[in-house]
């Protein structure tokens, strides 16, 4: 038993929480999930809008179904506070990577490629509702791919039973969407590593995916999304890397001077002993 579960069962106040909200919450991400291969059919119907909607509702399917373990848990465990002594609140529940972080920090391990599919995306959600939504239609088939892949990971790593997530009528496109983004990603990352002239495959900073970059002529090229991300040479040590690890230190008179993470950090610790 971990020790979130044991801390709940023998020392948590007892407080009655709803006994449907896991079925609750499995149903509605299940309705979100069939939603948005709705909408996508909408899309490829010529509804270019209803795209947008299709991501969103696929995103949403993943948080419910991350909140629906967290109940199982403890039903209330997915709201904000809830063994304070106020009355609970039962509009406020956590978000989608206030579960990730709750699994996480009470020892149930997420794979790598699987934490950063969720990283990114917490980035698409923040891009779709703070942002213009701009996708092109290969762009959302890939994006639609991997939110389907995630769901099946998400699946996997809690041994839960897909085919009673995933109704026959959509699981074709379902499949579809999963082979299609496996295949690309697959492809991508052999690309990257026979193309890399540093024999060393490298994560792309942009999409989040890992084994993507090539390093070539002074750049790292994700094989995945196509952004570039080049490498600076550090102003003391003169190493170079990745611009996105480095720490921009001059941009006056129109040059920009780097210092690499290492001398970044030495500089820091001087500063911390001054």
């Amino acid at each position: 038993m971990s020790f979130t579960k044991r801390w709940i069962e023998e020392d948590g106040p007892k407080v009655q929480a709803p006994a449907s909200h896991k079925l609750d919450l499995h149903e509605n991400a299940l309705d979100s999930f069939n939603e948005a291969l709705t909408r996508f059919k909408e899309g490829t119907g010529g509804n270019v809008k209803a795209y947008k909607f299709a991501i969103q509702h696929l995103s949403h399917s993943i948080e419910l179904l991350f909140k629906s373990h967290i109940a199982q848990m403890h039903p209330l465990l997915i709201y904000k506070n809830p063994f304070t002594a106020k009355p609970l609140d039962r509009e406020m529940t956590i978000g989608l990577w206030d579960a990730v972080q709750f699994l996480k920090n009470s020892g149930d391990p997420i794979g790598k490629d699987f934490e950063a599919d969720l990283l990114w995306l917490k980035k698409l959600r923040n891009e779709i509702e703070h942002s213009r939504f701009d996708m092109d239609v290969a762009t959302v088939r890939a994006t639609m791919g991997r939110l389907v892949e995630a769901i099946k990971d998400f699946h996997d790593h809690f041994d839960d039973d897909l085919s009673a997530f995933v109704t026959k009528g959509n699981l074709p496109l379902f499949e579809e969407l999963s082979d299609e983004y496996r295949r690309s990603l697959g492809e991508a990352r052999a690309k990257a590593a026979a193309s890399t002239q540093d024999g060393e495959t490298h994560d792309c900073e942009f999409c989040g995916e890992r084994d993507t970059g090539a390093r070539i002529d002074g750049e790292v090229k994700c094989q995945y999304c196509g952004e570039s991300n080049y490498t600076v040479d550090c102003l003391r040590c003169g190493a170079d890397e990745l611009v996105s690890d480095a720490t921009l230190w001059n941009d006056e008179d129109g040059r920009s001077d780097y210092l690499c993470s290492s001398c970044y950090a030495h500089y820091q610790s001087l500063v911390a002993a001054d």
